[in-house]
């Protein structure tokens, strides 16, 4: 095969393109095409912009809006809280705040509840949260849903093995529920609670106790729903070869390829942007027949090919 210096054949430049999806949707494995304000107040992953914040005031976006609204932005992953409504395109995110999948500015709902989190801060030692220079494990509580250190719960207690263990709750929402946890006050014996993941059963189930939890605190009567997106479509196989260098393939890489031209040309002012549109149909039409004698042939295609390519084009225009 030609020595692949200077440039690149369409199939490895596919199969680099597909590692690289195959990567980005790991990271993000959940479609991001829909806001999820108009679902109400649910338990969901959320993410604070402190960005917006400077323009707004304490606030949190859906996992679609971080990416989709807010990905330039200084986001803190604040994992799944109850009873939230997204707050992207709301009052909240500053003054004419718009949300890019809904294409409106709505009321911020105002039964959201915030709390030191939404600034970036957790646990009892309020630190602000640098997940590049975190090390140590944090834990959720399962009441406030505030993060904790292992460290600073260990200096209230003998903190226990983590695998003897699935759920936490901070001593203070202990302090303040005890009603809820024990069927007697005097059966507490002091800080943080750790529970196994089906403890529910576990806790008084008499008349008394058990409707006061559902109706107060339904965390601890039942598992919460979590909503989640859709999950993107199946991952490609890292080493699968299954896709063909075709013209279907060609084209789609000319289209990508294309994509940041026509971001070029929407800002454009109008008679030129339609100018450019014609041109854009023009070039990629073009640039489509260029490469293909170069899939057919697995033929790397280098710069020089490439600078060809264009320096062909500006002949023509200067005709």
């Amino acid at each position: 095969m030609e020595e692949e210096k200077d440039g690149i054949t369409v199939e490895r430049y596919l199969k680099e393109q597909r590692e690289l999806e195959r990567q980005a949707r790991l990271a993000m494995p959940y479609n991001f095409d829909k806001c999820t304000y108009d679902m109400g107040y649910i338990k969901q992953p959320l993410y604070a912009c402190l960005t917006c914040k400077q323009n707004g005031t304490q606030n949190a976006v859906c996992y679609s809006c971080s990416i989709c609204c807010h990905s330039t932005h200084e986001l803190v992953e604040l994992f799944d809280k109850r009873n939230f409504t997204c707050d992207c395109g709301t009052e909240r995110m500053g003054q004419g705040a718009v949300c890019t999948l809904r294409k409106a500015s709505s009321t911020a709902a105002p039964d959201n509840q915030y709390n030191h989190n939404f600034e970036g801060h957790f646990c009892t030692c309020d630190k602000f949260y640098d997940p590049t220079k975190e090390e140590g494990t944090m834990y959720q509580c399962l009441i406030c849903e505030d993060w904790f250190h292992e460290e600073c719960i260990a200096a209230s207690c003998i903190f226990p093995d983590p695998d003897s263990f699935e759920l936490f709750l901070c001593q203070s929402c202990v302090k303040a529920n005890l009603k809820y946890l024990f069927h007697e006050v005097s059966e507490y014996e002091g800080g943080p609670v750790f529970l196994p993941e089906d403890f529910y059963g576990t806790l008084c189930q008499c008349e008394r106790c058990l409707p006061a939890r559902q109706k107060d605190m339904p965390m601890l009567a039942a598992e919460e729903d979590i909503y989640k997106p859709p999950e993107d479509e199946e991952l490609p196989d890292e080493d699968s070869d299954e896709e063909q260098v075709d013209t279907e393939t060609v084209d789609s890489i000319v289209t990508q390829t294309m994509d940041e031209t026509m971001k070029l040309i929407d800002k454009l002012p109008r008679v030129q942007a339609i100018e450019g549109v014609h041109a854009y149909a023009a070039l990629k039409d073009d640039l489509l027949s260029f490469l293909k004698p170069f899939a057919s042939s697995n033929k790397v295609v280098t710069k020089e090919d490439v600078a060809s390519f264009f320096a062909e084009r500006m002949r023509d225009r200067s005709k």
